[in-house]
């Protein structure tokens, strides 16, 4: 089933992303250039996987196992924040610094890419892994096949606009990167607090229960709107972002951030 489920999620991803790609104004990069943020997206949970064991283990020493007894919301954000919040977006974001300094994108919307391909290479791998549990967590996560994409967008885009606000001398750049990093980690741990981290799901209350499963379907619904509302934003400011240059190289023209 995971397996499958990762199939559908790489393919659907891939039609965005070449689409986002071919969309650049006035030539797209070169294709190598292009694939590989998604090769470095492929190997991040491989290397968040080292992550999270290393923060277990830092914050279990730390606690000694105090967090066990707090309420369970805040377990369940804390479990979150751990073991998926945190070191994912933080290995995602320096991937994207990586292929930033590999790649050296000349506008904005070249950071969008970098950080969308990312997503995507991520996406694949995660779900399938995810998605060998049970039925119910596989198929929850077709609607929100995008959301690790959406992220690499707000990641990307961030990322860009503290390059041309620092270029240009326009603005306040180190905003944009703790932006870039803080937006998808909030996110990312609120909907695994809702979802997989979802500890009121497991009480024994059924009031409890029943709680659990409402806050997890208002958290994926948003979540679900806020992927397309993310990539819809990105496709509609692609002109913008592509006048928006980073590189030394290339002549400066008319933008805003």
């Amino acid at each position: 089933m995971g397996l499958i489920i990762g199939l559908i999620a790489s393919i659907l991803c891939a039609v965005i992303y070449m689409n986002m790609c071919k969309r650049e104004q006035p030539l797209p990069m070169e294709k190598k250039k292009e694939v590989l943020p998604v090769v470095f997206g492929i190997a991040a949970p491989v290397l968040a996987t080292v992550a999270v064991i290393l923060l277990v283990v830092a914050v279990s020493r730390i606690t000694n196992g105090a967090v066990h007894e707090l309420p369970v919301i805040l377990r369940s954000l804390i479990s979150s924040f751990v073991m998926a919040g945190f070191p994912e977006e933080l290995i995602k974001l320096l991937l994207v610094l990586l292929a930033i300094r590999i790649i050296k994108p000349k506008n904005v919307y070249e950071y969008v890419i970098l950080g969308a391909g990312i997503g995507f290479g991520f996406t694949g791998l995660e779900d399938a892994l995810y998605g060998s549990g049970s039925v119910v967590v596989a198929l929850s996560r077709i609607p929100t096949f995008a959301l690790h994409m959406a992220f690499g967008v707000i990641m990307g885009q961030h990322l860009g606009l503290a390059k041309y606000v620092r270029k240009n001398n326009t603005g306040n750049s180190g905003k944009h990167v703790l932006l870039a990093l803080l937006l998808p980690v909030f996110w990312h741990t609120l909907y695994d607090a809702a979802t997989a981290s979802n500890l009121a799901l497991q009480a024994e209350s059924e009031d409890m229960q029943l709680a659990g499963i409402l806050v997890a379907l208002i958290i994926v619904a948003a979540s679900v709107i806020m992927q397309f509302i993310t990539l819809g934003r990105c496709k509609k400011k692609c002109e913008e972002y592509c006048r928006m240059t980073t590189g030394t190289d290339v002549p400066e023209t008319s933008g805003g951030n």
